[in-house]
């Protein structure tokens, strides 16, 4: 996949999305930025994000794919998928110059407009679910698509891609496309061959409070797992999104802000640092993602505890039940992690107390059929630090 930039032409053809006619000249056009070989894009419509609309990059794009004659269609979704503008191919036959740059207008103004003019027909929002649906089009067009372009924040509300349950955004990507297949939303090889852009997950509007770059970041490795182990090859592009959501009656859920936890040390404050914070780590591992994070982290609680020697810390380790058979060990170790990491930044070893508390099923995290629920697995992924002074 190729990234693009801004050009003056790409600031022109937004001037069209916007209902402004390109200036028709007796060149033949000249794409500035990469076409696709055929795409569909695939829009959420939904109440807490901005309303939707193409950006420079993505119009310029768009216009250089017909101006090809490569097939372009649009799926919107809410909780449901629609195709809004089914897959067909964009030729070409006149003569003139002029004439034919006239049909490459009106055929991208169809696109943009299709896209702009759409709004929810009803609650909530299934992005696997448009995503199964885009594909299913693009394979049974006349001309098969190769190509999803997806511009939504991500933050589904339905189906197994649920982000509104407890954990979920700050899951570990592994589990979460686990649980996808597990359900049944993608199959091995569902969108094999396919190539998938994920543009602006994260960005919201409405009623959704804005989340935090970690939290954004977390939306889209979780979608880009999920397509990619049902075989699509997968980009994201964190481009920000902002504007008014469309005007709408109806509703889609609402996910939590991870508030990223800091050390203000007092006696008696209890801090839980899980996969969202700079104490996260690697998957069976007691490796910080992060090191210098984590230390950084650390360093304003060392200073607490070296202040006064009658200051001191018990350092607690869980694990989720995916690591069931070394959660003992595991929770142990990235606990010792910590004291570690207190010691070097000049605590004594006599003020930390370290221990692995394993899984302890705060909560449950297997469902009936004893599968993984991934959101209630990152919350037993944790470091709980609890601080004393006698």
């Amino acid at each position: 996949m190729k990234h693009f930039t801004h050009t003056s032409a790409a600031i022109t053809l937004l001037a069209l999305a916007l209902g402004v006619t390109a200036c028709s000249t007796d060149e033949p056009y000249d794409p500035e930025c990469d076409s696709y070989d055929g795409v569909i894009f695939v829009v959420g419509v939904t109440a807490n994000q901005p309303a939707p609309d193409l950006n420079p990059e993505l119009a310029c794009r768009l216009e250089a794919t017909i101006a090809a004659g490569n097939p372009v269609g649009v799926v919107t979704f809410d909780g449901t998928p629609h195709l809004t503008l089914p897959v067909r191919d964009n030729t070409f036959d006149a003569k003139n110059p002029t004439v034919a740059q006239g049909m490459i207008d009106d055929a991208y103004n169809e696109v943009v407009l299709s896209i702009q003019a759409a709004t929810p027909q009803g609650d909530g929002s299934d992005l696997a679910a448009a995503v199964n649906f885009a594909a299913d089009a693009a394979t049974t067009a006349t001309t098969p698509v190769h190509s999803l372009v997806v511009i939504d924040s991500g933050v589904s509300d339905s189906g197994a891609g649920d982000m509104t349950a407890d954990g979920v955004t700050i899951a570990a990507p592994k589990d979460f496309a686990e649980h996808l297949q597990n359900e049944g939303t993608f199959a091995d090889e569902t969108l094999a061959g396919f190539d998938i852009e994920l543009w602006s997950m994260g960005f919201t509007a409405g009623d959704q409070a804005s989340l935090p770059e970690r939290q954004k970041d977390s939306i889209a490795s979780l979608w880009r797992a999920a397509f990619v182990r049902a075989g699509a090859d997968v980009e994201t592009v964190p481009y920000p999104r902002e504007g008014t959501p469309p005007e709408t009656t109806f509703t889609a859920g609402v996910v939590e802000a991870v508030a990223e936890a800091h050390f203000e040390p007092a006696a008696g404050a209890v801090f839980t640092f899980g996969d969202a914070s700079d104490l996260a780590f690697v998957g069976n591992s007691a490796d910080f993602v992060a090191k210098k994070e984590a230390k950084r982290e650390l360093e304003s609680l060392a200073q607490w505890l070296a202040a006064d020697p009658r200051r001191s810390a018990t350092i607690i380790g869980r694990t989720s039940s995916a690591q069931l058979d070394i959660a003992a060990v595991l929770s142990k170790k990235r606990a010792m992690n910590v004291r570690d990491t207190l010691v070097d930044l000049g605590v004594s070893a006599n003020q930390l107390t370290a221990r692995g508390d394993g899984y302890t099923a705060n909560p449950p995290d297997r469902d009936a059929n004893n599968r993984l629920i991934p959101g209630a697995a990152a919350l037993n992924r944790v470091v709980v630090i609890s601080l004393e002074q006698r």
